[in-house]
């Protein structure tokens, strides 16, 4: 199975930030899912079966959905 199955993931993400009525959450759940799958492969790639990713694989997407929100605002208010 793949670390990080962008389209489940994606959606998964739309889902949840659509349930919490953020706006734009479709293209908030596609960039919090890629920042995730990117750091990942870039950096974590070796410790991603390591204990500690219990608790760091989670705080790790939730800063990335919070970066993906913030750039989906910013990017919203400017249009």
């Amino acid at each position: 199975s793949d670390v990080c199955s962008s389209d489940l993931g994606a959606w998964v993400g739309s889902l949840l930030t659509s349930a919490l009525r953020v706006p734009g959450s479709g293209g908030t759940g596609l960039l919090g899912v890629a920042l995730v799958c990117v750091l990942c492969l870039l950096f974590l790639t070796g410790a991603l079966e390591a204990a500690w990713m219990i608790v760091g694989f989670p705080l790790l997407t939730a800063a990335c959905f919070l970066v993906a929100y913030a750039l989906s605002a910013a990017v919203d208010t400017e249009a």
